[in-house]
Order: C-alpha cells, then structure tokens, then sequence
C-alpha cells in the first residue's frame, strides 16, 4: 500500500490531526485530500506530504480519515465507493459528528472502522480523542493510537457514551473559554487592566487543571484553598448558592440532548 494514512477533508479538525499524525508517520506515508486547494498546498509544503484525487487517495491507503460534512456522507459515498471496493482491506477513521458505526457500515460496506470525536485543543497537541471501534483488530487498533497519540490523549468509549463523552470534551472547551472570559470580566470591574485581568485568568485556570491532573479530587483541592472565614469560601458561597453544578449540568445536558437529536437525522 502506498499510504499508511489519507485524509479525505483537511478542514481545520482535519489539519490539525493531518499535522499531530505527521510527527508520528513518515510525511512519504500520508496522502491528503480536500476541495480547498490553498489548504493542502500549504499542508504540502509545511509537512512534505502527498496530495492525491479523492478516488486514488482511498485506493492508495491502508486507512482512510474520513472528515467530510456529516451531511455529505451520501454524496461522498458515491464519489469514492468504486475505489471503496478495489481497496478490501480498508479501514475507516471517521470523525463525523452524529453518525454513528452503523451507519458508516451501511454506506461504506462491512470493514474495520473507528468512530473518533476529538477536541479543538488537539491544534496544541493537547487534546481529547475520544473513539469507539466496530470490527477492528488489537494490531489496527494499537496503529491508530500510535500514530494519533501527538494529539493529546486517546479515550475509549463505548458507542453508547460517545454523545456524552462529546458533550464534555467536546463542547466543554467552550465552557472553559466562557469562564475564563467572565473570571477577566470580573477582574476587570474590580480594577484590573483587561490584559492582565486576561493573562491572570488563563494562568489561573492552567495551573489549577495541572493541579487536578497531578494530584486528583477536585473537591479536595477547592477544600484546600479555603480557609475557615477566609476570602475564597466567601466566594465558593457565592458560586453554590447561584447554583453553579445545575447551572453546568443544564449546559451539558442541552449539549447531549442537541447531539442525539442529531444522530437521529
């Protein structure tokens, strides 16, 4: 096979893992493909790697990263199915939001398949992959977690719990970036130049998720910043009496409702 991996969209998701799988496959090993030209000339020239037609793409790679529109799986179907069949022992690396393994079997045909659902901070090699496999072997497994494991950290799921798996890690970023932005906003109205109000926010936030990845119990950890009838617990207060669980619950919730509602269309 002359691709180890090709890369059917090279949106910004897709580049992003075109460029984490660059620092584990040799460049001559991936072969990328998209309807916008300037992304992958610029991928080319940035990592050295191959650009092929949708069709010799799919007949040239042992796995193919599908990360084309949900919507256009059908049409994309249709483009790549002849090559789909000339290639038997293809294996799908979908990242498709809302379409599930069955799905991908009963346009794609019965073959190896990992349903994928990464995060935005996997531009920063920093991210969440979480997947799910369908009739996939331990030796094609172990070869995409190798080959994505510059992303950040791979995460498997079972199907049933990739909605709520893409409802934290996925949206989650989104909620974080909110509450880093009201933290500025709130330091602002205190006094603070809006940059630094910025800069303390984020650092805040970055060191206290380090603090949790090193040393587990969040709830200890918050314990342990406040002191009886200190400045923090006044806060803390403030927070549980608005209700700020149910208030993060609700916002995941409508995110996992949003997404099976979806993977029903």
């Amino acid at each position: 096979m002359k691709y180890v991996f090709g890369f059917l969209g090279t949106g910004n998701m897709g580049s992003a893992l075109v460029r984490a799988v660059a620092k584990q496959v040799s460049a001559d090993k991936i072969c990328i493909c998209d309807h916008n030209e300037s992304k992958t000339s610029a991928l080319k020239n940035e990592l050295g790697v191959s650009v092929e037609s949708a069709e010799e793409l799919v007949r040239n790679s042992e796995y193919l990263v599908l990360g084309v529109k949900p919507q256009k799986l059908d049409s994309t179907a249709l483009e790549i199915g002849k090559a789909v069949n000339e290639n038997p022992n293809l294996k799908i690396i979908s990242m498709l939001a809302a379409v599930d393994t069955d799905k991908l079997e009963a346009v794609l045909g019965k073959r190896e398949y990992v349903r994928i659902m990464p995060n935005t901070p996997v531009l920063l090699g920093e991210g969440v992959v979480l997947y799910c496999t369908k009739n996939t072997t331990a030796d094609s497994e172990k070869t995409f977690i190798n080959a994505f494991e510059k992303a950040g950290k791979t995460v498997k799921l079972d199907e049933s719990l990739m909605d709520a798996g893409m409802s934290l890690s996925g949206c989650g970023p989104a909620f974080v970036y909110m509450f880093i932005d009201a933290l500025a906003k709130a330091g602002e109205k205190l006094g603070l130049d809006g940059e630094l109000a910025l800069e303390l926010a984020t650092q805040t936030v970055k060191g206290s998720a380090m603090m949790v990845e090193k040393l587990g119990n969040p709830e200890q950890l918050r314990i342990n910043v406040c002191s009886p009838g200190g400045t923090t617990i006044e806060g803390v207060n403030s927070l549980q009496n608005d209700g700020l669980d149910n208030t993060v619950s609700k916002a995941l919730t409508a995110s996992y409702n949003k997404s099976k509602l979806l993977s029903k269309k």
